[in-house]
Order: C-alpha cells, then sequence, then structure tokens
C-alpha cells in the first residue's frame, strides 16, 4: 500500500508544480508497541530534482506543504467517504504559473468531490463555480463575519480587488480574463 501511495503522490506532484519530485513513505520500527501500534511512519520528500528525500517535517516550505497535503487529500478522499474537502489558504506560499496549476487541480478534484476553498489568490478563486466574500466587521467591540454569495458582477468587483487592491478599468479586464479560463 505505501509503494502505491509513493507513486499516485509523485504523479499528482506533476499536476502541482513539484515534477521531479520524490515522495517516500518510511517505516521505522519501534522498540515497543504502542497505542499506535509497532511503526513509526514518516513521509520524506524530495521537492527538487537531484536531492535526497528527507523527512518532510525538516524541508518542506509553506507551498510546498500546500501542494503535498493537496496531493494527499486528493487520494485520501477516495477511501475517507466523505463528499465535501475543506481546504483554508490552500495558496500559501504559491503564486504565478504553480498557483494556475494548483487552481487547474482542484477543478478537476471538484469534479468528484465538493470543494470549499478558502483563497487570497484570484487565479484559484476564479475556477469556483460559486464564490463568497467574507467581510469582517466589528459589532460592539467583537469582530463578526458575514458571508456574502456574489453575482456575477459583484464577482468580478472582488478578483478585480484581489488582483489590484482596488477596481480599476485593468483590473475588471483581468478578472474577466480569469473568469473565461
Amino acid at each position: 500500500m505505501a509503494l502505491e501511495l509513493e507513486k499516485r503522490i509523485m504523479l499528482l506532484f506533476e499536476d502541482v508544480g513539484l515534477k521531479g519530485g520524490v515522495f517516500n513513505v518510511i517505516f521505522n520500527k519501534l522498540v515497543d508497541y504502542t497505542t499506535r501500534g509497532i511503526d513509526d511512519v514518516e513521509f520524506y520528500i524530495a521537492t527538487n530534482p537531484g536531492f535526497d528525500a528527507m523527512p518532510i517535517n525538516k524541508i518542506a516550505s509553506g507551498g510546498e506543504l500546500s501542494r503535498i497535503l493537496l496531493s494527499l487529500k486528493e487520494i485520501f478522499s477516495e477511501f475517507e467517504g466523505k463528499e465535501t474537502i475543506i481546504f483554508d489558504e490552500i495558496d500559501t506560499g504559491i503564486s504565478g504559473v504553480t498557483a494556475k496549476k494548483v487552481a487547474l487541480k482542484l477543478k478537476s478534484l471538484s469534479n468528484k468531490k465538493q470543494l470549499i476553498i478558502i483563497t487570497h489568490l484570484p487565479v484559484i478563486a476564479a475556477v469556483g463555480t460559486k464564490h463568497y466574500h467574507l467581510i469582517k466587521r466589528d459589532y460592539a467591540g467583537k469582530a463578526l463575519t458575514d458571508i456574502i454569495e456574489l453575482s456575477k458582477e459583484k464577482r468580478e468587483q472582488v478578483l478585480a480587488t484581489m488582483i489590484a487592491g482596488n477596481v480599476t478599468e485593468s483590473s475588471i479586464d483581468q478578472a474577466k480574463e480569469l473568469l473565461r479560463t
């Protein structure tokens, strides 16, 4: 089973901008049984070709962790029986081409499962079927969050603001372009 996981993860790595990455499942025998068994299991990775795999917690950046998690969740979701997967800030540490690859992977995964994605990247937000905007406000000294489903026009405005910090003719054009892809 571990070898199958390794193969599948490395195939998915290509989809999320970790082409040539290595993923190994390492089993270390413990001296005594614990409540978790006698094996200590650790994930080793090499995110760039030509490097030795090392413990994931020692070498993975935030962006790499996000993409590894996405790959693991895609595989594990087949066995969990859950219909919804929540990704909170799956965009940590990524941008540009890598963000687009992650967006396309999420879009593909959404054909199998319902995804709820909390993101700050317009390229990821644009691939969603529905778009909700969270607005934090102060109410009698407490922070409250409003969640609003966006219309097509409002969605363009929110994406434009995510792109440029405010709505401009150029950022609206960019938002429309993102929504077309």
